[in-house]
């Protein structure tokens, strides 16, 4: 049972920035979704607001409450999050939010933009990936092969954002320092060396717009060898 909550609960964090499954439009026409009523008084605990807040949308209130409940929990820095987005969902007491800020560990806006554009990454995947399924005639409440690229709902948004600018600095350094070996060989031939760099400058937009960085640490670092090989030697590979 905690395992099967886990696949579709995210943590506050997640919760909070938007990283949850919020489906396609073509998937709800094939399963649409139970009324969930926002129950009086609201949830103190933060599994339960968090479930809630997936199911019905980020409300400025149920934002505030997660925000209480992760105060309680001395978790600071969650509790600042979830009462910035609440109030700039437009919560009626702006003022009041912003005194429960002051007294919480503050948090970057680069790190919470971070956070809310590597949630709309992950549902936009999502979503991309059910209109797939759909159109090949696929169940898609079948999620294994996303989870296995793009990570589960409840895994950490910063670890994800880590991975990528990690990817993106590797990648750029390899494709640089291959520059430099191409331009420093006493053997430069620039029209057949620069091809393969070019392409490689290319794949550095993909971890920076959102893409699974794996292949293009590998694709970047193919590119780049194949262009200093080419340098070193003085000729196109076969």
């Amino acid at each position: 049972m905690v395992a099967l909550l886990l696949l579709v609960i995210g943590g506050p964090a997640e919760t909070i920035a938007g990283k949850y499954l919020q489906h396609s439009q073509e998937f709800l026409e094939l399963y649409p979704p139970a009324a969930i009523a926002v129950p009086e008084p609201l949830p103190t605990n933060v599994d339960a607001l968090c479930e809630l807040i997936q199911k019905t949308g980020p409300q400025p209130r149920l934002l505030e409450a997660l925000g209480d409940a992760l105060a309680l929990q001395k978790k600071s820095s969650l509790a600042y999050r979830a009462y910035d987005r609440a109030q700039r969902l437009g919560h009626p007491d702006s003022a009041a939010l912003q005194r429960k800020k002051d007294s919480c560990e503050p948090v970057s806006d680069k790190t919470i933009r971070d956070e809310e554009r590597e949630a709309e990454v992950w549902v936009r995947y999502l979503q991309d990936y059910e209109r797939a399924r759909i159109r090949n005639g696929e169940d898609p409440r079948g999620r294994e092969l996303f989870y296995e690229r793009f990570g589960r709902p409840e895994e950490s948004l910063n670890d994800h954002i880590r991975m990528r600018q990690t990817a993106f600095w590797v990648a750029a350094l390899s494709t640089l320092l291959s520059l430099g070996l191409v331009i420093g060989s006493g053997r430069i031939r620039k029209k057949k060396a620069a091809f393969p760099l070019a392409i490689a400058a290319l794949c550095l937009l993909g971890p920076l717009l959102g893409a699974p960085p794996g292949p293009y640490i590998w694709a970047v670092t193919l590119l780049t060898l194949s262009a200093a090989l080419i340098a070193w030697r003085g000729q196109s590979p076969t």
